[in-house]
């Protein structure tokens, strides 16, 4: 009974690992040349395995 609540401070990195990959999600988005973020997001949702325009072609070592 006393663990039950200790239950929700036990959240590890998780949070900060959420907003390390928004980051690098927006930061991505304005690298190719999105302006609006939810623009963005919504055309890269609708075509997943579609290569932004403006971003480079990734390299075959």
């Amino acid at each position: 009974m006393d663990d039950a609540g200790r239950v929700g401070n036990c959240t590890g990195h998780g949070q900060e690992n959420m907003a390390a990959l928004r980051s690098f999600a927006i930061n991505q988005l304005r690298t190719v040349g999105h302006t609006n973020t939810a623009a963005g997001l919504r055309t890269t949702t609708l075509r997943p395995y579609e290569r932004p325009p403006g971003s480079p072609r990734p390299q075959l070592t």
